[in-house]
């Protein structure tokens, strides 16, 4: 965890802020996994609603892990078209980075909702 903090604090633009709220989700959704587990040993009688819950905040931290990796894989192709800029077509090119680079952000957000 020092090691993940470290590199937010760096002067590295990347990883930002969509990586850390995904990640931030994606620890949240690990705490609803453990009390999970630990309701399901003090109560195995309500083990269905139990296991379903648990079951859906493992599927969003692994969700959320994804959506950080894509967030930093679109916001380096945006570094990287931007330090091309003489190349022909740069500015397509980087409209279709920076509209790429928009999409995981939106999905981090409606995973944590």
């Amino acid at each position: 965890m020092a090691a993940l903090l470290e590199r937010v604090a760096s002067s590295d633009p990347a990883p930002g802020a969509g990586p850390t709220a995904a990640w931030t989700c994606a620890l949240a959704a690990a705490l609803v996994e453990m009390v999970s587990a630990v309701a399901l040993r003090k109560q195995p009688q309500a083990a269905g609603a139990v296991e379903a819950r648990r079951r859906r905040a493992a599927e969003l931290r692994a969700t959320a892990l994804a959506l950080a990796e894509r967030d930093i894989a679109a916001y380096r192709d945006v570094l990287d078209v931007a330090r091309r800029r003489g190349e022909a077509g740069h500015a397509q090119r980087l409209r279709d980075a920076l509209g790429a680079a928009a999409d995981p952000p939106i999905a981090i957000v409606e995973a944590a909702a």
